[in-house]
């Protein structure tokens, strides 16, 4: 014969708490944990942008005086969507001489309030030089040199590219302006208007000797909404 278990008031509650318990410890709902990061995502780039464009860019440059690197006659962009803010140190226009290779770029990825990682993209030329792994190359600088022939070429191009239907003006430039020194020739990269322009130009004559054209496709849609620039 079977007793009968009788619940009094006491074990009644008890078994009410271990319920109670045993759902608090069930795991979330799936995407529960995704949509929480996200958030916190979120308004962890929201605290960063109140800080303004001038104190990230001192952070910036503080983060890498740490990692050992310095950065000179750099433009900076920075910019941020709903996930993710970025400091982009680098160089518009460039002339690289023959057998180059500096550190140029660097990109400084936030992801929440906290500092992520480091993209950085050197200098070098030609464009297979090998970049030897954990050393530190010198900082690219804008030499007298470097700014005489860059003018020199834009010069050049507007002189005896017939085809071109406006001047070429740095100032209006989507991207970057590449002149690359070679043994009798430059060569010369930029992007205006997305399209893709490669030149070379002999040394002694100017004469463009070889150009091409090429129209840039759309970039790809951010995933996280698009990038805007972050203001004082």
């Amino acid at each position: 014969m079977k007793k009968k278990i009788f619940l009094t008031p006491l074990l009644c509650l008890t078994f009410c708490l271990l319920g109670i318990k045993s759902y608090a410890q069930l795991p979330p709902p799936p995407g529960a944990n995704k949509v929480a990061k996200k958030k916190e995502r979120g308004e962890g780039v929201e605290k960063l942008k109140s800080l303004g464009r001038d104190a990230l860019i001192k952070m910036g440059l503080d983060i890498l005086k740490k990692e050992g690197l310095e950065v000179y006659d750099y433009k900076v962009s920075v910019v941020a969507n709903q996930r993710t803010l970025i400091i982009h140190f680098y160089h518009p226009i460039t002339y690289l001489p023959q057998h180059t290779i500096c550190a140029g770029s660097h990109r400084l990825v936030f992801s929440s309030n906290k500092f992520q990682k480091r993209i950085s993209y050197p200098y070098k030329h030609p464009f297979n030089a090998y970049v030897m792994p954990g050393k530190t190359y010198p900082a690219y600088r804008q030499t007298a040199k470097g700014k005489k022939m860059i003018k020199k070429m834009v010069a050049t191009i507007n002189r005896n590219d017939k085809a071109r239907t406006q001047k070429l003006d740095l100032k209006t430039l989507d991207g970057n302006f590449v002149v690359q020194e070679q043994a009798t020739y430059y060569e010369v990269s930029f992007v205006e208007r997305n399209m893709q322009y490669d030149y070379k130009i002999e040394k002694t004559s100017g004469k463009i000797f070889y150009k091409e054209e090429m129209e840039l496709p759309p970039p790809p849609p951010p995933i996280d909404g698009a990038y805007q620039e972050v203001k004082n």
